[in-house]
């Protein structure tokens, strides 16, 4: 086998001194998906997360990438939550709704 400089390995482990749990502590400010988006079509990329141009200056930390999308996956899952909520809120109303409706029409 060829090897290019790339790493072959069956694992590595990367101690870090910091993981991406804060997003799931009080006083975390959570872009809302507007002000996400707003920043992806500014920038072309997602807040927090280096650039294609940084990468290929810099190169890519693996722990350092690895808490960084820790904390975008965690994210997503606080605003999938709240849409979850919202969805079940709005299916109660609606629930509501009909009723009222329904009552209405007898």
């Amino acid at each position: 086998m060829q090897n290019d400089g790339k790493l072959y390995s069956r694992g590595v482990i990367v101690n870090l001194n910091t993981w991406a749990d804060y997003v799931f502590k009080p006083g975390y400010e959570l872009k809302t998906l507007p002000e996400t988006e707003a920043f992806i079509l500014e920038n072309g990329h997602l807040p927090g997360v280096p650039n294609e141009q940084e990468i290929k200056e810099d190169g890519l930390d693996l722990g350092e990438m690895q808490r960084i999308q820790m904390e975008k996956i965690e994210e997503m899952y606080l605003h999938m939550i709240e849409m979850n909520n919202q969805i079940l809120d709005l299916k109660k109303e609606v629930s509501q709704l009909k009723e009222e409706n329904s009552q209405l029409k007898k």
